[in-house]
């Protein structure tokens, strides 16, 4: 996530800014990981867990 835009922005003269995000399916991941981020839950009951 670091390598990448580094790499394309090292021909460029100027940038503004670079934004980078990391989309990860919980699906597969074991339960607690799951929990942690709140999958399965609806925002408002994420919001009241943390």
């Amino acid at each position: 996530m670091d390598t990448l835009p580094t790499m394309l922005t090292g021909v460029c003269e100027h940038v503004d800014r670079i934004e980078v995000r990391r989309y990860q399916d919980a699906q597969f991941r074991r339960i607690p990981f799951q929990k942690k981020i709140g999958a399965g839950l609806t925002y408002d009951e994420f919001e009241k867990e943390k």
